[in-house]
């Protein structure tokens, strides 16, 4: 957030506290191992996978796009805005 933002919301709440900044994120994942999101390795770029069907592969070549730590894409849905605590 703004310094000057910042500052603004401390002085209008009176307070000498720091502001809080949330953006959160959602994924939700249907009964067929798709979840919501951007990911390279779903059909045409959409979509992420959650990994089912790599039974019998070695760990190392078994995939979970809708894993928080997937490079190759976002598998969750960024919230559009801030939600912003100030301590009371």
């Amino acid at each position: 957030m703004p310094q000057n933002i910042q500052n603004q919301l401390i002085a209008m709440h009176n307070t000498k506290s720091k502001v809080c900044v949330f953006i959160p994120k959602v994924q939700v994942l249907d009964n067929w191992g798709w979840c919501n999101g951007t990911c390279l390795g779903g059909p045409g770029g959409d979509g992420c996978y959650n990994g089912e069907g790599n039974e019998g592969l070695p760990i190392d070549q078994q995939v979970d796009e809708c894993d928080s730590g997937y490079q190759k894409g976002d598998p969750w849905t960024e919230y559009k805005g801030q939600i912003i605590v100030i301590p009371q």
